[in-house]
């Protein structure tokens, strides 16, 4: 034995069971693990049963949060799915509002089209029908007509807002869901001392709360101190994903704890449920489909 390899054996030696756990596993990400195999069977070797059993304890649970952080990276995935329906829709919408704006300041079209058209009704706006919504461009008076009204002519139909409303609340059931499951991990991976476990969940969380981040208000309170924060997307808060404000889901935080390996979340059984009395219908139209 080297020199070094006796080095290595004295201070594992001086480890807590706990601490020996953790080596094993920090080392499954390290580019030069620590122990090689042979450091590695002597030290679980040299272990008395109760050593033993307190290092297995630390392995067993840290087995049980890496099934926990695949439920938090999926209910991410289903948060972020939904997130993404609900822009389609507004980048929808905020095509239209582009597109008004375009035409109402651009004096080369809203004079002949809103001003000057003597086929324009006095006190009627001009409206455009399209798909899902109703554009009305300016607002004139008697004597003096002018393209421009108090807010935007851009009006999406009930439909539409009825989806975004759905969308927006299942989007804040999962993420109190992803609220309650990721308290529960810090709390756990703290108590392990495995910061990595910690820094994956916030990781995955921060995927989906800082999604519409800024927000409106916010964009307006840096532009207010002077600093400028690109927002591709600033969401109304009627529809926005506000981290902060979303309560934690109660049942999810009582099922982990109660069974950590086996609970199931929430929204999984609503999702089964809506398809339960449809489920077989479903996949053989599906398979009728591929199949033409």
């Amino acid at each position: 034995m080297s020199s070094g390899e006796k080095r290595l054996d004295d201070i594992i030696k001086g480890l807590s069971p706990e601490e020996k756990a953790r080596l094993v596993i920090e080392d499954l990400f390290r580019e030069k693990p620590v122990l090689s195999p042979t450091n590695r069977r002597r030290m679980l070797d040299e272990m008395s049963p109760e050593e033993g059993r307190r290092y297995n304890a630390v392995v067993e649970r840290h087995e049980t949060l890496k099934g926990n952080v695949r439920t938090l990276s999926h209910l991410a995935e289903g948060a972020k799915k939904q997130l993404l329906m609900r822009d389609r829709i507004l980048w929808f919408y905020r095509a239209l509002v582009e597109v008004e704006e375009a035409i109402i300041f651009d004096s080369d079209i809203a004079g002949p089209l809103l001003v000057e058209n003597t086929n324009l009704k006095p006190g009627r706006p001009l409206t455009l029908r399209v798909p899902f919504a109703d554009v009305s461009l300016g607002v004139w008076g008697r004597k003096k007509r002018w393209p421009v009204g108090k807010a935007s002519g851009v009006r999406l139909n009930e439909r539409v807002i009825e989806a975004l409303d759905i969308h927006a609340g299942r989007i804040r059931q999962i993420a109190g869901e992803m609220k309650a499951l990721h308290r529960y991990m810090v709390e756990q991976s703290r108590e392990l001392a495995l910061e990595h476990i910690e820094g994956f969940c916030s990781m995955v969380v921060r995927q989906v709360s800082d999604h519409d981040r800024p927000l409106l208000q916010e964009m307006g309170n840096t532009v207010e101190q002077g600093h400028h924060r690109d927002s591709l997307f600033p969401v109304d808060n009627r529809w926005a994903l506000v981290w902060e404000e979303v309560e934690e889901d109660a049942e999810t935080a009582r099922r982990v704890r109660a069974d950590p390996e086996g609970w199931v979340p929430v929204s999984y059984e609503e999702e089964w449920h809506d398809l339960r009395g449809r489920f077989l219908e479903i996949m053989k139209d599906e398979a009728r489909r591929v199949k033409e």
